[in-house]
C-alpha cells in the first residue's frame, strides 16, 4: 500500500483526515477518519481495505 496525498478538512465540531492511497498492485481507495482514532487505528484500517481490495481483484 502507498499512501498518495491527504487533505484536512476543519469545522467547528471536529477536524477530518481524508487520505488517499493504493494498492500494491495500484488500485485506489481513500479512507476519511476524525482527529480521536489513534495511528494503530488508522494503519491497521487502512491495511485491512487494501487488503480486501487486493481480494477482491483476484477474485474477478
Amino acid at each position: 500500500m502507498k499512501i498518495k496525498n491527504y487533505t484536512l478538512t476543519y469545522n467547528n465540531y471536529r477536524d477530518l483526515v481524508t487520505i488517499y492511497a493504493e494498492t500494491e498492485s495500484g488500485i485506489p481507495f481513500s479512507y476519511v477518519f476524525s482527529e480521536d482514532q489513534t495511528v494503530r487505528e488508522i494503519r491497521e484500517k487502512l491495511i485491512e481495505i487494501a487488503n480486501k481490495l487486493e481480494q477482491n481483484e483476484q477474485e474477478a
